[in-house]
């Protein structure tokens, strides 16, 4: 197949999505060809949209994974990836799940282009738990403490996230996961601009591009 140029033209969410309903052409990782794509109402794969990727849940009967398909660009993408996922590969905290960058990932009309793949974390956003158990103070207290463990143990070992917002946090049977880790910070990418800003929610207002190291994730924890 043909390689993307250097200055990549993402496919569109039109190609994505007729490029996704045949895993086993699409896809070069043995892993997603065996795989069937998670449909909607109409029988079409049932897209999640974010400001950087598009996410699809693909299954098989030992696996179940999600596939981000990247529709904006960054020139440093691919390097930034490999140096995340060495790390967190080496560190096996509890509150991330082990990330693969591909990046001949999925096939659309001829052309390869990247993707992520990890585990599919099945469990409700932080904002869905709480709308709706806000009103069970144990079950609040309980995930109080929780918050406060991840964010101790992503500072033991260097690591911010880069984008603690309600929609980035999954809990599962009371225990939390972290997704996207498109704006994350782990050692490798010390002296280097933050990729992204995250939801700017819950982001300080004077933060910029420049502030990106371990401490990013301490106005996002406070708020």
């Amino acid at each position: 197949t043909e390689n993307p140029p250097l200055t990549i033209n993402l496919p569109s969410l039109h190609e994505y999505q007729a490029a996704i309903q045949n895993p086993q052409n699409c896809f070069e990782d043995a892993r997603l060809k065996s795989c069937t794509t998670e449909t909607d109402q109409f029988g079409l794969p049932r897209v999640r949209s974010g400001r950087f990727a598009l996410t699809y849940k693909l299954q098989n009967e030992r696996q179940t994974w999600a596939v981000r398909c990247f529709h904006k660009s960054a020139p440093d993408r691919e390097a930034r990836y490999l140096e995340i996922s060495k790390y967190l590969s080496a560190q096996s905290s509890p509150y991330l799940v082990k990330v693969d960058y591909l990046p001949k990932g999925i096939l659309v009309k001829g052309i390869s282009y990247p993707i992520t793949l990890m585990e599919w974390v099945d469990g409700d956003t932080l904002e869905k738990f709480l709308f709706n158990n806000y009103i069970n103070s144990r079950v609040v207290g309980n995930l109080i403490t929780e918050f406060q463990k991840l964010v101790s143990d992503l500072e033991s070992r260097h690591i911010a996230h880069g984008d603690l917002s309600h929609r980035n946090i999954i809990i599962r049977n009371q225990k939390m996961l972290l997704v996207d880790y498109d704006g994350i910070f782990v050692p490798l990418l010390g002296g280097k601009l933050s990729s992204e800003l995250g939801n700017i929610n819950f982001q300080h207002p004077l933060r910029n591009e420049k502030d990106f190291g371990p401490t990013i994730d301490r106005f996002s924890s406070i708020a």
